[in-house]
């Protein structure tokens, strides 16, 4: 997915959220982090090793 296509769907997903609403998502590549840290102003990730191939798990929270 392009980085316009990503930023808005972020964005979006912003908005609906109330204060203090969860962002979660679960993916095997690296490149939300960046996007998710420009759009809510924090992450959270951990890994979840028991998935085949792991998966990085990232969380924001709408502040």
């Amino acid at each position: 997915m392009d980085a316009e296509v990503k930023s808005s769907i972020l964005d979006q997903s912003y908005e609906l959220l109330r204060d203090g609403g969860e962002f979660l998502a679960y993916q095997t590549s690296g490149h939300l982090e960046d996007p998710l840290r420009e759009t809510f102003g924090n992450v959270k990730t951990s890994w979840e090793w028991r998935n085949i191939p792991p998966m990085t798990v990232y969380q924001s929270i709408k502040k």
